[in-house]
Order: structure tokens, then C-alpha cells, then sequence
């Protein structure tokens, strides 16, 4: 009996070394991009950082975003919390800090999936899931922008207490969910319904029950907060412009995924044909819902793809584990999901270019106005020009579905869109518009039409980094 214990400690210390060894890599792939980027690497963490600073300064989540003219605020708000209060404790900026938080906490990853894994189907696989998740290419690629993250973390500790019928924790897990990021709670919400009704059907109704009861108490959890956005979103709620039609590369990036999204679920579905214990199928379940919302979210972008995507990749990983290859097998994915990832870290590019980056400095300390730009440089003004009093008013912006003036931001978005010279100088003479900057991703990105610019006769340009410039009216 002592050798038993003595054997299982052993391996339970070497299942802790590779962990650690896990852990070691996972920070060094994922906090590349963050050492090596001035400004944080995609454009929802401009947002975040603005918020966050706003915590920093005041202790406590505004009620409007200054920076877009009095916009409720309606994000949860565990996340800006947390980088305002640890901007305290630290002393780093949050606009700094941002670009750190995320990539640990999905390599914190790791340890959430291990500990689901091996109560489930014991430490070898376990290993193997951790390993999958955190050298999952999907994963990565959203490990900088992406607060879905931590609802990604208490996924799997949620998933097990909810398999266990422990619905009082689990529920409290799904309202910490809520109040940390919207579409994960609904994400979870929505496998624990899929699995539910799949056990109904075989004729066990007791998990709708505890899908019932662990989503009350979610909801119980989270209803302040709750009822305060709802309350302020009446203000303005319109979600057509919560989320631009996806064009150009973002089109074609998740139109070329779909297909190796359903080949994956294809192949893992078909190998795990026979497995219908409570587990696996609760990850089907997961897998089933995230490949669906991959290619619904083609026709309905503001369901958000890459939040399908994350969903996917956390039960991608989790099954492939479960499927128990052979050695060879499990290390030739593993070797192939490390390269993938190494591939992401290695071309991350931040969301501003240097050329954006300067010209939206040059703005914020020359000048004030309302500007006309794309959404990554819109964001990268209003949060540069914070925590001090905003003189640059953005007119165009995308991080939430509440504008005061949907109206207005619609007719701004035309008027970068728009080949027609003359419509785009009336709208900006309408508004007000003082400044248009424009550069090399509005061509690629977003197909605008910024040769306009350069005609308008009531425009000069006043400033100009490489490919980026900057127009300013002459009437002004």
C-alpha cells in the first residue's frame, strides 16, 4: 500500500513538472508580442485600457464613456476592475498593462483544463489537454484582446461542478462569467441547454433542471449589474452598430477557417462516435455549438466569430485528449499545434502600424476636434488623450452597441466609405469634421475609398508618416 502511494506521488510530481514546464513555455510564446509592441496588439484592448485607466483614476467604473461623448458604458465590469486596480498596486499604466493580462490568463489556461481533465479521465490525458489548449493556435491568436478569456478559464471547473449536479457553485461561476464577459456566460449557458436536451432525450431530464437552477443562480449572481446596463442601454441600444459587416480580410480570414473548422469536428466527432458517457458528451455539446456559431457568424457578424472560434478551440482540445491516441499521434498534433502557435506569436501585429500610431500621437499633443478615422486609430486618440480632459471627439467608433447617435456614426462611416467626393465632404461639413486620418489599412482592412481625401479642394494635408496621413479643413 506505502509503494502504491509512493508510485502515485511520484507521478503525480512529474505530472506537476511537466505542468510547470507547460507554464514556462506557454508565458514565453504568449508575452512575445507583448514585450515587443509599444502599444497593445489588437484594438478592443485600446477600449479596455481606456476604462481602465478610468478605474485607476476614479476607483470605480464610469457610468458614460467620456470619450465618445457620453456613451453609456455597458461592458461588465470584473475586467476594467481588474487593470485599474492593479494599476494601483503596481504603479504600470494601464494602457502598458493591458497587453499582459490577457496572454497569462489563457496560459493560466492550463491549469482549469487539467484539473477537469484528470477528474474526469485521469492525469495522462489530462496532461495531454493541457497541452493541446494551451498550443492551440485559435487560443493564442485571441490571447490579446479578448476578455472571453476568462470566462474560457472558468469553463472547465464550471463544466465539471455543473457534470456533478453542484449547481449552487457552478452558478456562481457562470454569474462571475457574466460580470467578466457577456457572450462566454451565454456560451456556457447555451452548452448546458444543448446537453440537457440531448439527455432529455434519452430520457434523463435531471441536467435541464440543474442547467435551469446553475443559470438562475448566474443570473442571481450578476443582476445588479445587469439591471444598471439594461437601464442605461435604453438610452441608445442599437446593434447594427455594434459590429461592422465583416469585409475585406476579415470576410475572407474566417471564410478560409470554416473548412478546417468542420474537417476538425468532422474527425472528432466521427472517432468519438461511440463515446456518449455525461463528459464527452458535454463537450460535443461545446464543439457542436462552436462550429455552428463559426459559420453562422459568416451571415451575422455580431454574434462575434471569434468568440465561436474560442468555444471551439477550448473543446477541440479538450476532446482531441479524449480521443487517447496512440504516443506518436498525440506529439505529432502537439508539435503541429506548437508551430502554429510560435507562428502566431511571430506575426501578431500590433493594431496600430508606427505610421497610425504616429499620426494619432501628433493629433492628441497638436490639436483637438472631431476626427474622422478608422476604429483602431478612433480608439487609439480618445484613450491616448485620457485620463485628461478628451478635446479630441471621435466620430467614428466600434468597441459597443450604444452610440447616442447611431445616425451620426452611420453617415461618418459613409463618409469613408463612400467614392462619391462630394457626399463625403457634405457629411463632414455637416458634423463639424476637422481632421480625416487615413492610411494603408483603411484600403486592406476596410476597403474605404481614401484617394478622396487627397481631392477635396476644402482639405490639406497637414501631417504625414509613411503610408499615413492626415487632412485638416482649410475653412477651420
Amino acid at each position: 500500500m506505502k509503494a502504491r502511494r509512493r508510485a502515485g506521488a511520484r507521478c503525480r510530481l512529474k505530472a506537476w513538472h511537466i505542468l510547470f514546464l507547460l507554464l514556462v513555455a506557454g508565458l514565453a510564446i504568449r508575452l512575445y508580442p507583448a514585450v515587443t509592441h509599444e502599444f497593445p496588439v489588437n484594438f478592443d484592448s485600446i477600449y479596455h485600457a481606456r476604462i481602465g485607466q478610468i478605474v485607476a483614476d476614479t476607483g470605480w467604473v464610469p457610468a458614460d464613456d467620456p470619450a465618445a461623448g457620453g456613451r453609456p458604458h455597458l461592458y461588465p465590469p470584473l475586467y476594467h476592475l481588474l487593470l485599474g486596480y492593479s494599476s494601483i498596486a503596481s504603479g504600470v499604466p494601464v494602457i502598458e498593462l493591458v497587453k499582459y493580462v490577457l496572454p497569462i490568463v489563457s496560459v493560466l489556461l492550463i491549469f482549469t483544463v487539467f484539473f477537469m481533465a484528470r477528474r474526469h479521465s485521469g492525469e495522462g490525458v489530462a496532461i495531454w489537454a493541457a497541452a493541446f489548449v494551451l498550443f492551440n493556435p485559435i487560443i493564442a491568436a485571441q490571447s490579446y484582446d479578448s476578455p472571453q478569456l476568462f470566462g474560457l478559464l472558468l469553463f472547465p471547473i464550471a463544466a465539471h461542478l455543473f457534470l456533478k449536479r453542484n449547481y449552487q457553485i457552478a452558478g456562481v461561476l457562470l454569474g462571475v462569467c457574466m460580470l467578466f464577459n457577456y457572450s462566454a456566460a451565454v456560451a456556457i449557458i447555451a452548452v448546458m441547454a444543448l446537453f440537457a436536451v440531448m439527455k432529455a432525450l434519452r430520457g434523463d431530464k435531471k441536467p435541464a433542471i440543474c442547467a435551469g437552477l446553475t443559470s438562475a443562480v448566474g443570473f442571481g449572481i450578476a443582476s445588479i449589474w445587469l439591471f444598471i446596463a439594461a437601464s442605461r442601454a435604453g438610452r441608445c441600444l442599437d446593434l447594427s452598430t455594434g459590429v461592422s459587416t465583416l469585409i475585406g480580410l476579415g470576410f475572407y480570414n474566417i471564410l478560409a477557417i470554416v473548412p478546417l473548422v468542420a474537417i476538425w469536428a468532422f474527425f472528432v466527432f466521427y472517432a468519438l462516435r461511440e463515446r456518449n458517457d455525461d463528459y464527452a458528451l458535454f463537450w460535443k455539446a461545446a464543439m457542436g455549438i462552436g462550429t455552428a456559431g463559426v459559420i453562422i457568424s459568416l451571415f451575422e457578424p455580431r454574434i462575434h466569430p471569434y468568440d465561436q472560434l474560442l468555444l471551439f478551440g477550448l473543446a477541440l482540445s479538450v476532446l482531441l485528449a479524449e480521443m487517447r491516441l496512440k504516443l506518436r499521434y498525440n506529439l505529432i498534433i502537439a508539435i503541429l499545434g506548437i508551430v502554429l502557435t510560435l507562428t502566431v506569436a511571430a506575426y501578431v501585429s500590433p493594431t496600430l502600424s508606427s505610421d497610425d500610431l504616429a499620426a494619432a500621437k501628433w493629433l492628441v499633443a497638436n490639436h483637438g476636434g472631431s476626427v474622422l478615422a478608422n476604429p483602431e486609430i478612433s480608439g487609439a486618440i480618445n484613450t491616448l488623450a485620457a485620463p485628461k480632459k478628451v478635446a479630441v471627439r471621435t466620430e467614428f467608433d466600434l468597441f459597443l452597441e450604444c452610440i447616442p447617435d447611431s445616425a451620426r456614426w452611420k453617415e461618418a462611416y459613409e463618409a469613408l466609405a463612400t467614392r462619391d467626393d462630394a457626399r463625403a465632404a457634405g457629411i463632414m461639413e455637416t458634423y463639424g469634421i476637422d481632421y480625416v486620418i487615413v492610411g494603408a489599412r483603411d484600403v486592406w482592412n476596410y476597403d474605404f475609398d481614401i484617394e478622396k481625401f487627397g481631392r477635396m479642394e476644402s482639405l490639406q494635408e497637414v501631417f504625414r508618416s509613411g503610408e499615413t496621413a492626415v487632412y485638416a479643413r482649410i475653412s477651420q
